[in-house]
C-alpha cells in the first residue's frame, strides 16, 4: 500500500466494517470515510488516536501511518498495550516496563535483588504477606497490602 489513505481503506475492509460501521466508530458519516479513501480528504490526528483506542482490533497505527510493520499488533503487543492504557504509563514508563520483560531471568533477578536491598528487604516481605490471591476490594486495603512503608513511618 503506497499512501495511508490506501491502508485506511485496506484496514476497514481487513475489519470487516462498511463505510457507515467504519464512519460510526471514528465519529465521521460515511462519505466521509469515501473521501479519505479515496484521497479526498486526510486522516487526521483524531482518527489516528480513535483508531488507537479501538477495543474492537488492535491496530497498529504505526503501518496505517508509515506502512511499515504489521496491520494489527499480535496478542502480546495487545496485551501490553492494554496494560499501558489502564495504568497510565507514560512513553518512558512503557519503554522500561517492556525492556524488563524482554529481559532474561538472570538479568530480571538481578534487578530485583538491586530493588529488594534498596528497600531493606521490604519487597519481598510485603509480597510474601500478601501472597494470597486475592484481589484488595478497596483503595485501604490495597494500600495496606501493597504500599511499601517509608523506613521512617516503620521506626515510628
Amino acid at each position: 500500500m503506497e499512501t495511508i489513505n490506501e491502508r485506511f481503506a485496506e484496514l476497514r475492509k481487513a475489519c470487516g466494517k462498511s463505510q457507515t460501521e467504519f464512519g460510526k466508530i471514528l465519529g465521521i458519516r460515511r462519505a466521509a470515510i469515501a473521501n479519505i479513501e479515496s484521497g479526498v480528504r486526510t486522516v487526521t490526528e483524531q482518527h489516528l488516536r480513535l483508531l488507537e483506542q479501538w477495543e474492537e482490533y488492535p491496530v497498529n497505527i504505526d503501518w496505517l501511518v508509515t506502512g511499515k510493520g504489521n496491520m494489527f499488533f499480535n496478542s502480546k503487543s495487545n496485551a501490553l498495550t492494554s496494560i499501558r492504557k489502564q495504568y497510565h504509563l507514560t512513553d518512558a514508563q512503557y519503554n522500561l516496563f517492556v525492556n524488563f520483560l524482554e529481559l532474561p531471568e538472570k538479568s530480571k533477578k538481578i534487578i530485583f535483588d538491586l530493588l529488594e536491598s534498596s528497600f531493606s528487604g521490604r519487597v519481598s516481605s510485603n509480597l510474601e504477606k500478601n501472597s494470597e490471591n486475592s484481589l484488595p476490594e478497596s483503595e485501604e486495603e490495597l494500600a495496606e497490602k501493597y504500599v511499601i512503608k517509608d523506613v521512617d513511618e516503620e521506626n515510628a
